[in-house]
């Protein structure tokens, strides 16, 4: 009988282990994931212009995007994934950069504003394995306060004023309106 159910059953190897570990102590395993967020970015233009758009690395230099005239300057508010991108403006048809602003050179020579783009939660993690509290050599502020840290006072070092001063002579006089 053992041999009429083989075709259902999967063949084993001699070095098949698999009854040393049960199924459920085996983690499954699943690929790494990255996740790409974007992070709200704001462009400004503050050298005039009446129609202003912006265009760069992000976009791959294909779309003018419109900006704002919010009356001193234009802005845009874009949502970039985490990187370096160049960018430049287009003020009045005319392709500019803007000197306020970080400035480099491609490989062509033309000069380009640049920003990049980082994400917050790459600050907010107080490990850097994620697990907040825990003690590490990173430097980073965890939940316990470290030994010898504190602040004690007593009653003695603590000298709080009983009364308030006394008030100066010249307060107590009104030497204006004094008909």
């Amino acid at each position: 009988m053992g041999q009429g159910n083989s075709a259902l059953e999967p063949q084993r190897s001699p070095f098949d282990d698999t009854e040393a570990v049960p199924p459920a102590s085996v983690p499954p395993v699943q690929p790494a994931q990255r996740r790409v967020s974007l992070i709200p970015t704001v462009l400004t233009w503050s050298h005039g212009g009446r129609n202003v758009y912006v265009t760069g690395t992000f976009n791959n230099w294909a779309e003018r995007i419109p900006m704002r005239n919010s009356r001193n300057d234009f802005t845009v508010c874009l949502n970039l994934p985490v990187g370096t991108f160049s960018y430049k403006f287009i003020v009045d048809n005319e392709w500019r950069f803007s000197p306020s602003q970080p400035l480099v050179q491609d490989a062509q020579g033309n000069v380009n504003n640049c920003i990049t783009v980082l994400d917050e939660e790459d600050f907010m993690s107080e490990h850097p394995s994620g697990h907040a509290g825990e003690a590490h050599d990173g430097g980073q502020f965890g939940n316990e306060m470290p030994q010898g840290f504190g602040q004690t006072w007593s009653d003695e070092t603590i000298q709080l004023a009983k009364d308030p001063p006394p008030l100066p002579c010249q307060l107590t006089r009104v030497p204006l309106n004094t008909r």
